[in-house]
């Protein structure tokens, strides 16, 4: 029994921990928090971006604009990470304000459109800095990182399916996600109600009086204009109801319409 155990103690990878420290990096995938082996690092970070509290750092990871995370994509600040599926970039943050001591040990994916948008962005901003030195050379080579080459059909590594030690007691990242803006129930058919009643005022402002009449097809019916007085006669018709205007005979209206 003892030498079971033994052999699974063995079977445990050494962790990816961060540069001169024993603390592992953290990978947060679904529910669950866990440790990279650290043959599956291709290149470390030499520091963690800075972000001022937990609630910038929730609004952060929770956009996906290129823009907003170019301050963040930092050779310096990215670590590439491979598994079965292909290799990733990620990156980790230092809380200025204090709240978070464990942050710097989570690792952030870079997503496939960040990366598309800001790396050659980085590039282009850092070719005059040196970075000849192996450490560098390898921090530099994610600037190259491509999803067509690198990470072809999954969008990003999968612990699980990797076999990834889980880390139970592992703190979770700090970051505060952006508060969702809740739509108030019924605020449709609150908008449609202000709208009729909208309509409804200004009809009644700007109409005195209408009135709607039913008529035959063009040409079966007369429209006559008086002083103050509209005059609709409606004509037979085959297929057609008697008259328009049930209150006269068709005769009368006939007679009215010869003495307009």
């Amino acid at each position: 029994m003892s030498n079971e155990c033994t052999d699974l103690v063995a079977a445990q990878p050494a962790l990816a921990c961060i540069p001169g420290t024993t603390t592992p990096y953290v990978l947060s995938f679904s529910k669950g928090l866990y440790g990279v082996p650290e043959e599956k690092v291709m290149s470390y970070a030499r520091k963690a971006n800075e972000i001022a509290n937990p609630e910038e750092l929730g609004k952060l990871l929770a956009t996906k604009a290129p823009d907003k995370w170019l301050p963040y994509c930092h050779p310096d600040t990215i670590t590439r990470i491979e598994g079965e599926e292909g290799n990733c970039c990620y990156t980790t943050f230092e809380v200025k304000n204090g709240e978070g001591p464990n942050e710097p040990s989570h690792l952030h994916l870079i997503s496939a459109t960040i990366a598309h948008k800001n790396f050659p962005l980085k590039a282009l901003e850092l070719k005059d800095m040196p970075h000849d030195k192996p450490k560098q050379a390898k921090r530099w080579a994610a600037l190259s990182w491509r999803r067509e080459t690198d990470l072809p059909v999954k969008a990003q590594i999968n612990p699980e399916v990797n076999r990834w030690p889980v880390l139970p007691d592992a703190e979770k990242s700090c970051a505060k996600p952006p508060e969702s803006k809740k739509r108030p129930k019924g605020s449709a058919s609150d908008k449609r109600a202000r709208e009729e009643n909208e309509l409804r005022a200004k009809r009644a402002a700007h109409i005195k009086d209408e009135a709607f009449v039913s008529v035959g097809p063009k040409g079966t019916y007369a429209i006559n204009e008086a002083a103050g007085v509209v005059h609709i006669v409606q004509y037979h018709y085959e297929g057609g109801s008697e008259a328009a205007n049930a209150d006269a005979e068709p005769a009368e209206a006939e007679e009215e319409e010869a003495e307009a």
